[in-house]
């Protein structure tokens, strides 16, 4: 900026006013002892809340569209979704990118589906023709904002007196620049949730995620454009495929606890998204058992590398982490191979080091410099929680959620069959040591 610039500059901020209300609405700082949230509402317990606006993210094809409108079917016939609590209610599917015959199909194939009757609590309107832009850039006295147009005015008009409002998607919604975060909070909160607020009601938003960041699964979910679309919002979901069909994860929720584990979703002989099980609390136990076997697995893999001699790298990123290193193990467990089974892997890392079954400690190599490295913990230890842990050797008692870890990996117990000989037949441990101490004599790797 040169001077003359400057002093331009200088000379227009004199005249500036501060609007007479900034700064007018101050906050109540009396009886702060007895200061509480509001309680919210929930459209789909712990989902959808009233008030403000969700952004379900996806890349195309993975099916958002078709879970939305799942979910309007469900509120409007009030029915439970994938054993989470459902409020009846009327809902309003603005469609603007799939014309009024694909929304017909598929709604059709959900009504049949699950035999709903929607007793005119659901509204569609097609908004795929040129003109129904919800918000665009404008440009006034060199200050860039955003402003309505005429299809925001009329779905202000309608929405009045629905429970929920879906809009898919944000891209044809909203016609500014997807990377300024001025404009996108404008819309997003300045629009959508003071719609969503003045009228208590949950406004669900679908939006594009980056295809770049997709692939990396549920810790890359980037929505195209600027990271004012993921601060602006209180709620936010990402649909992510899977082997089998998606997944669904709860990314952000600011008004409430998030989900502790994402929802699975398979794909339909009737080309639906349902929920694998409705069942939350068995799919948290199974998730719970997952884990604690994943955690067995792997405490029992580093039992082998340090019975190896090998100090077991605590790195997380770098060319030489935890799971570089113990992946060249032919006891590598193969759930722990792929994408999904690296988080897995991870998963039941974090897992030992929270039951307090690992610890690391630090050690300086030949060049003096720090490294950190996994140790096992004596589970039996009252007097030194961290104390080395010598694998094979070590007691058997339960800590957390993790059950009692065998002293070593048992191939065989006397008296059974034990791997495959070279004829694919099973053949019976022949090196059985009465005097090892692991097994005593029962067999296992050691013998």
């Amino acid at each position: 900026m040169s001077p003359d610039d400057y002093d331009a500059k200088l000379a227009r901020l004199d005249d500036f006013q501060l609007p007479k209300q900034f700064f007018s609405k101050t906050v109540d700082l009396t009886d702060l002892r007895t200061a509480r949230l509001k309680t919210i509402d929930w459209l789909i317990q712990g989902l959808l809340p009233r008030g403000y606006v969700t952004l379900l993210g996806g890349h195309g094809g993975s099916g958002k569209s078709l879970l939305a409108l799942t979910w309007a079917a469900h509120i409007a016939h009030g029915c439970g979704w994938a054993g989470f609590e459902v409020t009846k209610g009327r809902v309003l599917f603005a469609s603007l990118e799939d014309g009024s015959e694909l929304v017909r199909y598929r709604l059709g194939k959900i009504v049949q589906a699950f035999n709903f009757e929607l007793g005119g609590n659901l509204d569609a309107f097609d908004g795929t023709d040129e003109g129904h832009t919800l918000a665009h850039p404008r440009l006034q006295a060199g200050v860039r904002s955003v402003c309505k147009t005429l299809a925001m005015d009329r779905l202000l008009e309608l929405s009045a007196g629905y429970d929920l409002v879906v809009i898919d998607n944000a891209s044809d919604a909203y016609a500014g620049n997807e990377n300024d975060r001025s404009e996108v909070r404008a819309f997003l909160k300045g629009m959508l949730g003071d719609m969503a607020a003045r009228n208590n009601q949950a406004v669900l938003l679908l939006a594009h995620i980056d295809k770049q960041a997709a692939r990396g699964g549920a810790a890359g979910n980037n929505y195209s454009g600027s990271t004012a679309w993921h601060n602006s919002s209180r709620s936010r979901l990402a649909l992510v495929p899977s082997d089998d069909g998606a997944e669904l994860h709860q990314e952000k929720l600011n008004l409430g606890a998030r989900l502790d584990a994402p929802i699975e979703l398979t794909w339909s002989l009737d080309g639906l998204l349902k929920p694998l099980s409705s069942d939350r609390v068995g799919h948290a136990a199974r998730l719970e058992r997952q884990i604690t076997e994943d955690a067995v697995g792997l405490l029992e893999l580093i039992g082998i590398a340090i019975d190896s001699d090998e100090k077991v790298t605590a790195a997380k990123a770098g060319p030489y982490t935890t799971y570089k290193q113990l992946s060249s193990y032919s006891e590598f467990p193969k759930v722990f191979e792929g994408r999904k089974g690296k988080d897995r892997f991870w998963q039941a890392l974090t897992q030992l080091k929270r039951e307090k079954r690992i610890s690391e400690f630090e050690q300086r190599d030949s060049n003096r410099n720090s490294k950190t490295y996994f140790k096992v913990v004596d589970a039996g230890s009252s007097t030194d929680e961290d104390a080395a842990f010598d694998y094979g050797k070590g007691p058997k008692t339960h800590v957390g959620n993790i059950p009692p870890i065998p002293p070593a990996r048992t191939y065989a117990r006397a008296g059974e069959r034990v791997g495959k000989g070279s004829d694919g037949t099973y053949v019976e441990p022949t090196n059985l040591r009465s005097d090892c101490p692991a097994c005593a004599g029962e067999g296992c790797r050691h013998c």
